[in-house]
């Protein structure tokens, strides 16, 4: 009797051991030495055999991880049920991996250093969501996000991040599938270009970019604010809003463009669209300041300064209404050009055409050719108010 009573002791035990360890996850797990796991791999090949139950983090123990991060589709996740892999002291300096590859939905990636390429894309006939990337060092790595005829990714967040080489989002249709669609980019630093392909309902806000904003093929529906471009702006579109923005390099682009210090020439594609309260300081004794091409709709051009420091043309337009915005180059011929007719002062072409009742030529005194805040005699001039 005793005999079976200890073999049924061990059966249960046994059977207790085997549930825990098929169980979902649920809670945090750590990784490294001394850890739940040894391994990063072997905590996500677990978490993708036992899938998730709640919120999971895995805390990465501080160390050199000569792995790759590869997360997959999790059984369970949700956007409640997510999966965190981090740093787990919070401090991107204490934890170096490979590269990460993210083809799963409801993943966050912080607080880590990446010394390779990060890829998100997705796996077969399936939608990639709620991808957040966190508070990383990329030592000078990329970043590409992939979508093609087959997937779609959705409710993205790159948040926080330093020193990206490049960052690429590649869509493919404008389906139902191959989009990359609902995307957060805030707070980041990116070393190289930021370029956009068949891209949808982006916000880009307050970040650093040290080479060019690229938009190929169409994209729509972003809002671009606060960011320093340290390089050129090539083919924003129509429904694009771009705002208080910093840009060092030339800027071809249409949609809504207001409050924005622009250290470099405005080729302007848009049609009825409101082109507001900037500063434009660019162009050559053969290039305009500003080309604004012809269109159907006119834009509203208001409360501008464009200065050509060369002395050519200030601006170059079809069809627009405008006033209360200053020119200036330097007192030469040409200030503006209109319909093919050149105009000398401001008056001269209100009197020809009408716009620009308001408008004025006069120079204008900057912190410099690349920071655009006024200083000396043009704080407080009131002829630089605009509408009253």
């Amino acid at each position: 009797m005793k005999a079976l009573f200890l073999i049924l002791i061990f059966f249960f035990t046994i059977l207790s051991v085997s549930n825990s360890c098929s169980a979902p996850f649920n809670g945090t797990y750590t990784i490294g030495s001394g850890g739940n796991y040894p391994t990063i791999d072997s905590a996500l090949r677990d978490a993708r055999t036992r899938g998730i139950s709640g919120a999971v983090i895995f805390d990465i123990i501080p160390g050199l991880y000569n792995e790759n991060i590869r997360i997959f589709q999790i059984p369970g996740s949700s956007a409640v049920n997510t999966l965190t892999v981090k740093s787990q002291t919070n401090n991107f300096n204490d934890v170096i991996v490979n590269n990460v590859l993210v083809s799963g939905s409801n993943i966050t990636i912080r607080d880590l250093s990446i010394d390779s390429t990060v890829e998100i894309s997705g796996q077969g006939n399936s939608i990639v969501r709620n991808v957040d990337v966190i508070n990383n060092k990329f030592n000078n790595n990329n970043i590409n996000v992939y979508a093609d005829w087959l997937f779609s990714l959705y409710d993205l967040n790159f948040t926080g991040n330093i020193d990206i080489a490049n960052l690429v989002f590649y869509g493919e249709f404008w389906i139902s599938s191959g989009r990359v669609d609902t995307v957060l980019i805030k707070n980041n630093t990116v070393n190289g270009d930021l370029t956009f392909y068949l891209c949808d309902n982006f916000k880009l806000e307050n970040n650093t970019i040290n080479g060019n904003l690229n938009f190929e093929n169409p994209c729509y529906n972003f809002e671009i604010s606060k960011n320093k471009i340290v390089g050129d702006f090539i083919n924003g579109a129509n429904s694009f809003k771009i705002s208080k923005n910093k840009i060092t390099g030339k800027i071809i682009t249409s949609g809504e463009l207001i409050n924005n210090f622009i250290s470099g020439k405005l080729q302007y594609n848009g049609g009825m669209n409101h082109v507001l309260n900037n500063t434009i300081y660019g162009g050559a004794i053969d290039t305009p300041s500003v080309t604004i091409g012809q269109y159907l709709n006119p834009n509203y051009f208001y409360n501008n300064i464009v200065i050509n420091p060369a002395g050519g043309t200030a601006i170059n337009f079809d069809s627009l209404i405008s006033d209360h915005n200053d020119y200036y180059n330097g007192g030469n011929i040409s200030l503006i050009n209109y319909k093919g007719t050149n105009y000398n002062n401001v008056q001269d072409f209100y009197n020809s055409t009408g716009l620009d009742q308001h408008s004025v030529s006069k120079s204008v005194s900057f912190v410099s050719p690349s920071d655009l805040h006024l200083t000396g005699f043009s704080v407080g001039d009131l002829q630089l108010i605009g509408i009253p």
